[in-house]
């Protein structure tokens, strides 16, 4: 079909010599301004010459054509596309013409040169045999008009031929050169509409890859910004909450209506699961119904190494299955066509978020295994230097309270107190050992604050590195909270901290950290702010501050935006109910 249109298209181009080019203004104003002043003029020579005829009739004849050349104008505009109508208005007009010639004496009226104008139409309009067709007969016409009625001399029609020959002369050559304009202003004409195709052609395709551009610069950030807050997360023991941060990505990265990730682990029967939609909520009912049905076919789902589309309530799902060291996982997201007209850009998407999903599962997985190592490690380590030192002065004691239990029968009073002595020293220098090491394994005993100082450390070098002021304040004991939260506060305060100096363009920066039975962030600047959408909170969301919000909502705590333009912005982070995470974190280990 699209050859056909093709082959059409050509031929019509091929027969553009008979077909009107259409929307020619400039050829249409040539036209009427040569009509007008054609007009003008012939009038005015008619006036003035032979033959003497009454003014009053003169004037009727220029009033008529003046009509008649301002109807015909407003007809061409009109029909410029109907060929079949302008060959009628041709005719019309020619021997319209030709009948003024016959009171206005022949081919020596000075109407005889606005004849030229329903030539010149044919010309521009119609096809070349149309034009020479008209041209003949109205030179025919007048001809023979000059020969019956203004042949005083009585010449042969051949003579008068020859006598007017210069008259037919200038109007073949007239007729050559509209010809030739015409020709070349269609061929022109034809170029500057291909030119306007190709530049409509170009602006689509500069619009589908800015759009394109725009897509995947999305996707970058998108990605990135999960491998950001990934990086976080995988220290947490929270496997939950690691997957509802991946699946929120997942629909802002493919714009699906509904996305949904299901784990479980080889060794449990326990489902993990967390579904969401692409600004849209999904009820507790549905939700509840697509978990079912998943839970009771999952053995089915998961037989299945590609993507493959299944239904649940009613919604269309790509799911693919993956399996890490530790776990099975199921990804789905719902599919539809006016969302992902590239089929083969919306399975992309789904293998790659199924890939990284595997990825991170590993990642967990392996930095357990890291963790109990580097746990098991350190027990060695500390047993062996417990072993090699305490142990041995402690199995010194043991054995010489052992020895003078049986020989203090045989020792003197002298004897017995210089061996307490010895037993005394021995367990004083076993208790210092032992304290020694504990100290050495706490932070805390030796007054460190590596939590505190690797802030101070970061917002140092940030107020350096922009030359800004930065007053930071922390009070309260960091010993009390576990390190994934630590993690998490620290990634929370490099976003809004980068935030506030790169978007906020401020030179001063405060930031206060409180930590007791609960956590109190407060980050305020001085920069240029933003206008908060109160209607609609997620319009304001770029990723940093999503990246935020993720983290803070992991924790159960809350996290509140205060800003307006040109009057900087506050960030006050709460979370609260520190020792329920710690217990958490206990019963996860």
């Amino acid at each position: 079909m699209y050859q056909k249109l093709n082959l059409s298209f050509n031929d019509k181009l091929n027969l553009s010599h008979i077909k009107v080019f259409k929307n020619n203004h400039g050829t249409e104003r040539i036209l009427i301004l040569y009509r007008y002043l054609s007009l003008f003029f012939t009038s005015s020579f008619y006036l003035i010459s032979v033959p003497k005829s009454p003014l009053l009739f003169k004037l009727g004849v220029i009033i008529s054509l003046s009509i008649a050349a301002w109807l015909i104008t407003k007809l061409l505009l009109i029909y410029r596309n109907h060929e079949h109508f302008i060959k009628s208005i041709v005719l019309i007009e020619s021997f319209g013409i030709v009948l003024i010639l016959i009171p206005t004496q022949g081919v020596e009226s000075a109407f005889i040169w606005y004849a030229l104008n329903p030539v010149m139409v044919a010309a521009c309009y119609l096809s070349a045999f149309f034009c020479w067709v008209t041209l003949i007969m109205y030179m025919f016409a007048s001809t023979l008009i000059t020969f019956n009625f203004f042949n005083s001399l009585g010449l042969k029609i051949s003579n008068l031929i020859i006598e007017n020959s210069y008259l037919y002369l200038v109007f073949i050559l007239i007729t050559i050169a509209v010809q030739l304009f015409s020709n070349f202003t269609k061929e022109l004409h034809d170029h500057a509409s291909q030119l306007k195709k190709q530049r409509q052609k170009l602006i689509v395709t500069n619009q589908k890859l800015e759009k394109a551009n725009q897509k995947t610069n999305e996707a970058i950030d998108h990605i990135m910004s999960l491998y950001q807050i990934v990086e976080t997360f995988t220290s947490q023991k929270n496997l939950n909450n690691l997957l509802k941060v991946v699946t929120d990505y997942t629909v802002k990265l493919t714009k699906t209506p509904c996305s949904f990730i299901i784990t479980s682990q080889f060794d449990t029967e326990k489902f993990l699961f967390d579904i969401r939609g692409y600004d849209t909520e999904i009820d507790q009912d549905s939700r509840d119904q697509i978990i079912q049905e998943i839970q009771l076919n999952w053995e089915q789902y998961q037989k299945h190494k590609n993507m493959v589309e299944i239904t649940l309530q009613h919604r269309k799902f790509s799911i693919i299955s993956i399996q890490s060291t530790k776990h099975e996982v199921l990804i789905g997201i719902e599919n539809q066509i006016n969302i992902h007209d590239d089929s083969n850009c919306f399975q992309r998407e789904l293998v790659f978020l199924s890939k990284l999903c595997k990825m991170i599962l590993e990642r967990i997985h392996l930095e357990e295994v890291a963790y109990q190592l580097l746990i098991s490690g350190e027990q060695n380590r500390i047993a062996n230097e417990i072993h090699d030192n305490i142990s041995q002065r402690l199995f010194s004691i043991v054995y010489a309270l052992h020895a003078l239990s049986n020989n203090k029968d045989k020792m003197s009073s002298e004897q017995i107190k210089k061996n307490f002595q010895m037993i005394i020293q021995s367990t004083n220098e076993a208790n210092k050992e032992l304290r020694s090491t504990i100290y050495n394994l706490s932070s805390k005993k030796r007054g460190e604050n590596l939590f505190k100082t690797k802030i101070s450390n970061y917002l140092d070098e940030l107020a350096k590195l922009n030359q800004i002021t930065i007053d930071y304040r922390f009070l309260g004991d960091e010993q009390t909270i576990p390190m994934y939260i630590k993690n998490m506060i620290y990634r929370v305060i490099c976003e809004s901290t980068g935030n506030a100096v790169r978007h906020g363009l401020c030179n001063k920066l405060g930031v206060y950290i409180q930590i007791n039975q609960r956590i109190y962030i407060e980050i305020q600047d001085n920069g240029k702010g933003f206008k908060l959408n109160e209607n609609h909170p997620n319009k304001n969301t770029g990723i940093g501050i999503y990246n935020m919000k993720s983290l803070v909502h992991s924790l159960g705590g809350t996290i509140n935006f205060h800003s307006h333009i040109n009057q900087g912005t506050q960030i006050e982070i709460t979370i609260p109910q520190i020792q329920k995470l710690i217990n958490q974190e206990v019963i996860s280990e």
